[in-house]
């Protein structure tokens, strides 16, 4: 049987209409979700079928941007002003590199912490990661590429969107704006170039710009690593060695009712062990 897979990039324009709010950014403000659709057209049944053989997810197709192809989707905006794009990388295992034709993004906000505001080109946004960006539509009047493509994979996978100025003169032109590939390097400097913006959003009460990371004493390090590898002949994933099992009761009823054979503190490493991987319910000791 052959499957049709695809990494999947799904956008939705959303407007807040609260007249007393604060955000500057309300009404110009876009949430941008893409990760991996394995397979299209097919139940989760089969995909688990695959895992539960011993193999592992197969190469995908191709990359939708909101559930379509390229050029299949597009985003209106209006010279001038300015539009915040929440980006969220909801797949499986793919990193995808995020890019828009002759325009810069500004990286305002990581996993809901407030950055320092820098300036990209592109922007690797690995699995599980949710970015905010601000793009001020500054470029001549026509239209332009958005660019979705993916990371680190033997076989480089592209897909576009279309950029539209409300007063466009001209379709896109010229090929899409090339991106990083298979650079790692790449790939880490921008990492550690993100950092956050210590006088924004302080953890109340503290006032804003009084909590400072820096000087917390550090009790205790935890290093958490992906692994995976095969349990009872079913291919599985997990962290530190352990792949979760959920258990019937919910963890945090069990913790907060000291209900006794639920799960067992330090049933995970806080460091990557390199052992077999095991199937268990990841609980860290304090």
């Amino acid at each position: 049987m052959q499957l049709n897979l695809a990494i999947g990039l799904v956008s939705v324009l959303a407007f807040a209409f609260s007249i007393q709010a604060e955000d500057p950014y309300r009404f110009f403000n876009w949430n941008v979700t893409y990760g991996d659709i394995y397979p299209l057209g097919v139940r989760q049944q089969k995909l688990k079928a695959i895992l539960d053989s011993g193999r592992k997810l197969p190469f995908p197709d191709g990359i939708l941007i909101n559930g379509r192809g390229p050029n299949g989707v597009s985003f209106n905006v209006e010279q001038g002003k300015t539009y915040r794009l929440r980006i969220s990388n909801v797949g499986l295992q793919n990193s995808l590199n995020f890019r828009i034709q002759g325009h810069k993004m500004k990286l305002v906000e990581v996993e809901g912490t407030h950055t320092l505001q820098a300036t990209y080109s592109s922007l690797d946004v690995h699995v599980g990661q949710s970015y905010s960006i601000l793009v001020t539509a500054n470029q001549p009047a026509k239209d332009y590429y958005i660019v979705v493509s993916s990371r680190f994979t033997s076989k480089i996978l592209t897909t576009t969107g279309i950029l539209k100025y409300s007063n466009s003169a001209g379709p896109v032109s010229g090929p899409p704006p090339a991106g990083p590939t298979t650079q790692i390097d790449w790939s880490l400097n921008q990492a550690r170039s993100i950092r956050t913006n210590l006088t924004a959003s302080g953890p109340r009460p503290n006032p804003q710009g009084s909590y400072h990371y820096g000087m917390v004493k550090t009790s205790r390090t935890i290093r958490l690593s992906s692994s995976a590898g095969q349990v009872s002949g079913k291919q599985r994933y997990g962290i530190n060695s352990v792949s979760f099992v959920p258990a019937d009761t919910p963890l945090k009823l069990a913790d907060y009712f000291n209900i006794e054979g639920v799960f067992r503190a330090g049933s995970i490493s806080s460091n990557p062990t390199g052992a077999m991987t095991l199937n268990g319910l990841s609980a860290i000791r304090e």
